[in-house]
């Protein structure tokens, strides 16, 4: 960690905070979460996300707002073409957070994941970018 300094170009990675306000004047910011970019591939402008929020957090919307303004963040200011994450076949939960941001499945990873001594398939989504978000609840469309 001394070595790292948050440059995504040198570290080909980037782990970013999910904060809310919390306190009498919401001055202070509570962490509910953390999004990933990972793989960073500047050459081919696509990056891998990952998503994670604390269970007390879930299903609040803090997760599909963390989506939608690292889509934002990686459009305009990495200038990349493309993310893409890798979820679990059985992982409803996720599997809905991303077709919800307006990531669409690109293809089935056969016994991709190992859990203790058996595999299980994934689905490989992708988001291109820009991306236009339509009507109130900034549903994404491509």
């Amino acid at each position: 960690m001394d070595s790292y300094d948050g440059d995504i170009f040198t570290a080909r990675q980037l782990r970013l905070m999910i904060t809310i306000p919390s306190g009498k004047d919401g001055g202070v910011k509570e962490t509910v979460g953390t999004v990933d970019l990972y793989d960073f591939d500047p050459v081919n402008s696509r990056c891998a996300v990952g998503i994670l929020i604390a269970p007390e957090y879930r299903r609040r919307g803090y997760a599909y707002d963390a989506l939608i303004r690292v889509a934002d963040y990686c459009h305009k200011r990495l200038s990349l073409h493309q993310l893409y994450c890798v979820v679990g076949a059985e992982n409803e939960p996720s599997r809905s957070l991303f077709e919800k941001a307006g990531y669409k499945v690109s293809g089935r990873l056969r016994s991709w994941l190992r859990s203790g001594g058996a595999y299980s398939d994934a689905f490989i989504y992708q988001m291109m970018l820009p991306f236009d978000r339509v009507g109130k609840q900034g549903a994404v469309e491509q």
